[in-house]
């Protein structure tokens, strides 16, 4: 057996089959808490969270 050389991915996605995709993470729940930011929140409120 050899080991893997590249890059070592940690995702909770792994299941999903899709979850490779924007589409699929955005769909599991990706980037709520960037929309949340970026919507609705102050600068000083970003920086304090």
């Amino acid at each position: 057996m050899s080991v893997p050389s590249g890059p070592r991915i940690i995702t909770s996605r792994f299941d999903v089959a899709d979850g490779h995709t924007y589409a699929g993470y955005v769909r599991t729940g990706g980037y709520v808490a960037l929309r949340k930011a970026v919507g609705s929140m102050t600068r000083s409120r970003c920086t304090t969270k």
